[in-house]
C-alpha cells in the first residue's frame, strides 16, 4: 500500500488494517436489519395506505397497479425502505458535521488526510449501503439503477477503506446525503396522514430539498470533477480513471433524479388543483 504515499501529501501515510472494515460495518448492517425487523413487526405492518397515494410511491422505473396484495406489501416495502433510508441519512448528516468541526484540516488535503473517527463514518454508511441493496434485491430486484447506484457506492468506499486513501474526498461524497434528509423527508410528509396538511412545513421541506440537492448533490460533483483534474498527478491512472467513470455515473444518476423529483412535485400540485 506504500505506493499510494505521495511527496506532495500534507499528512503522513497511516494506513488502517482492513480488517477493521468488517469490524465497524458489521454492526451497521445489524442495526438496519434490527430497525427492519422492529418496524415490520410494530410500524410498517399497521399503515394502510390509500390508493390515490400510489403514485406517490412510485421508485425508478417501477408501476404499480392498485389493487392486489403483492401490491400493498411492496408499498409497505418503499415505505419501510424510505423509513430506514431517512434514518441512516439523519445519522449520517449529524455525524458528517461533527467529522468536519472536530477536524477542519480535512480541508487541506482531503486526499491524505484519515482518522478513525471518519473511518467509521464510511464503515456505518457502508453497512447501510450492503443493507440496503440486500433488502432491494430481496423486494424491488428490477429496480436497477438503485442496485447500480449502491454497487458503485460500496465500490468506491471500500477502496478508500481498504487503502486508507482518498477518506477526506470520500467523506465530501457522502455529504450528499444530507439532502438525502430532505428527500425522505418530503416523500414520507407526503405520505403521512398527519402531516401531509402542514403545508408550510412540506414548503419548507421542499425549499430545503432543493437547496440541499443543488449544493451537496450538483456541487460536489462539480467540485469532484474540479479536484480530479488539479490532483491528477497525485493518482495512478487506473484510479483516476475509476474516479472519472464513478463521478460521471453519478451525475448521470442525479440529473435523472433532479428530473423525476421537479416532475412529481408538478404532479402532485396538478392532483391537488383537480381536488380544488
Amino acid at each position: 500500500m506504500a505506493h499510494y504515499y505521495q511527496h506532495s501529501d500534507l499528512f503522513p501515510y497511516r494506513p488502517i488494517d482492513p480488517i477493521w472494515i468488517i469490524v465497524y460495518t458489521l454492526p451497521s448492517f445489524i442495526f438496519f436489519i434490527i430497525i427492519q425487523n422492529y418496524t415490520t413487526k410494530y410500524g410498517i405492518k399497521q399503515i394502510r395506505i390509500k390508493k390515490n397515494k400510489i403514485d406517490e410511491t412510485v421508485l425508478i422505473n417501477e408501476k404499480l397497479e392498485h389493487s392486489s396484495f403483492k401490491t400493498q406489501r411492496q408499498i409497505k416495502w418503499i415505505y419501510q425502505n424510505t423509513f430506514l433510508s431517512f434514518i441512516h441519512s439523519t445519522i449520517c448528516g449529524l455525524l458528517l458535521f461533527i467529522s468536519v468541526y472536530q477536524a477542519s484540516e480535512i480541508f487541506k488535503d482531503p486526499l491524505s488526510h484519515t482518522n478513525e473517527f471518519n473511518y467509521t463514518l464510511l464503515c456505518f454508511s457502508l453497512g447501510y449501503f450492503f443493507y440496503d441493496m440486500y433488502d432491494c434485491l430481496l423486494y424491488s430486484p428490477k429496480n436497477y439503477p438503485i442496485i447500480a447506484h449502491h454497487i458503485a457506492v460500496i465500490i468506491y468506499i471500500l477502496h478508500s477503506l481498504i487503502y486508507t486513501r482518498n477518506i477526506g474526498y470520500t467523506i465530501f461524497a457522502l455529504s450528499m446525503e444530507i439532502n438525502s434528509i430532505f428527500l425522505h423527508a418530503r416523500r414520507l410528509l407526503n405520505w403521512s396522514t398527519i402531516f401531509n396538511k402542514q403545508y408550510q412545513l412540506i414548503f419548507i421541506i421542499k425549499s430545503l430539498n432543493y437547496l440541499t440537492f443543488l449544493i451537496f448533490r450538483f456541487g460536489n460533483l462539480i467540485n469532484a470533477m474540479y479536484n480530479l483534474y488539479i490532483q491528477r498527478h497525485r493518482l495512478t491512472r487506473n484510479y483516476l480513471v475509476f474516479n472519472i467513470t464513478a463521478v460521471l455515473f453519478m451525475g448521470m444518476l442525479n440529473i435523472i433524479l433532479f428530473y423525476r423529483l421537479i416532475q412529481s412535485d408538478l404532479d402532485i400540485q396538478k392532483q391537488k388543483k383537480r381536488k380544488d
